[in-house]
């Protein structure tokens, strides 16, 4: 795999729409996220030709949003691609790339949520990507960048040294949603204590490389489009993670889910599974069975002893959230409850 060259100060980051075209429909907080950026990281965010357009021009015409993507990942002068938002139709946007011209450029390129679209295309080209937060969903924190993002943001994709260890967020949490139209962006969310990571099957030490994703954007990828690995030799050496946004976040699909992976031999090859906390409008009760089903596929029907699986992770639809590097190696240490990403994700 392919590693991009680290961000500096002074680094110009590009904005691009690949999913929900919304940057027009709330500047205020797009110009909240690039102000962070600058603070925290004097990170200089340029929109690209087209990233301000409305929702629906950007929605009837795709290949806008691919013209974009290639004006940053091609500019000499742009350092980095980072979303915009998530969405949930980023997946039209497939036919409309060119893969050669892709595999030509690589740069450090962020997002989450349905932006997995694009980093699955990206690691099918062997080029490493991050999942962590989008301009508008991650950067654009009512009340100011989380330290706690901003940490994790920084270790990744700006040191060029290994991240180290992961460690749980001990703050509290956001709980409910911020009002976009006419934010008060200095008004801090609602907030509820972070439950902690739960290390709910393992022992020893494993290793293996990140690999994964949003599921609910994950689950038509494997059925349609070929990004989604089928080469059982692939998920040899790789640990698994995966989130939900919240739209089909319950056990039963859980349960689909697991046992799909479970039939394509994925679970079984893997070196650890890693869960992301529940977006907060995900009820309390539904949240709770989601843990339990896992262990019902993995131990009761696949006798997958051997497989580790931390839950409640602060990555994905959560706030704050940590940026998590494709492809880097990471160990799993469940004696010591402990996660450390041991490779450099970027170059110097």
């Amino acid at each position: 795999m392919k590693k991009p060259k680290r961000l500096r100060p002074g680094s110009k980051v590009a904005a691009v729409c690949l999913s929900s075209g919304i940057a027009s429909t709330f500047p205020e907080l797009y110009d909240w996220g690039r102000i962070q950026l600058a603070e925290k990281f004097e990170l200089d965010l340029v929109p690209m030709t087209h990233t301000m357009l409305s929702p629906e021009e950007l929605y009837e015409r795709p290949e806008l949003r691919v013209s974009d993507f290639y004006e940053a990942w091609e500019r000499p002068d742009i350092d980095g691609v980072i979303s915009v938002i998530g969405g949930e139709d980023s997946i039209r946007l497939l036919k409309h790339f060119d893969q050669s011209r892709l595999s030509r450029s690589h740069k450090v390129f962020v997002g989450m949520s349905d932006t997995t679209v694009t980093h699955l295309l990206l690691q099918r080209l062997g080029l490493n990507t991050f999942y962590g937060p989008a301009v508008l969903y991650g950067f654009a924190d009512f009340g100011g960048l989380n330290p706690f993002t901003a940490d994790a943001f920084r270790r990744a994709v700006m040191s060029g040294q290994p991240m180290g260890e992961l460690k749980p967020y001990t703050g509290d949490c956001v709980a409910g949603a911020s009002q976009w139209s006419q934010p008060n962006l200095m008004q801090l969310p609602p907030l509820r204590p972070t439950p902690p990571w739960r290390w709910i099957h393992g022992k020893g030490r494993h290793q293996g490389r990140l690999f994964g994703g949003c599921i609910e954007v994950i689950c038509p990828i494997a059925a349609n489009t070929g990004l989604w690995p089928l080469e059982p030799h692939f998920w040899d050496d790789k640990i698994i993670f995966l989130e939900y946004s919240h739209e089909l976040a319950n056990a039963e699909y859980t349960r689909w889910y697991l046992r799909s992976l479970a039939a394509q031999g994925v679970l079984a090859r893997s070196k650890g599974l890693l869960m992301g906390r529940m977006h907060h409008s995900v009820p309390a009760d539904e949240a709770a069975k989601i843990p339990e089903t896992l262990l019902q596929v993995i131990l009761h029907e696949e006798r997958l002893d051997h497989l580790p699986v931390v839950v409640d992770m602060d990555f994905g639809h959560v706030l704050p959230m940590l940026t998590l590097p494709y492809g880097c190696l990471t160990e799993i240490d469940c004696d010591q409850q402990k996660i450390v990403v041991l490779e450099a994700a970027t170059l110097d």
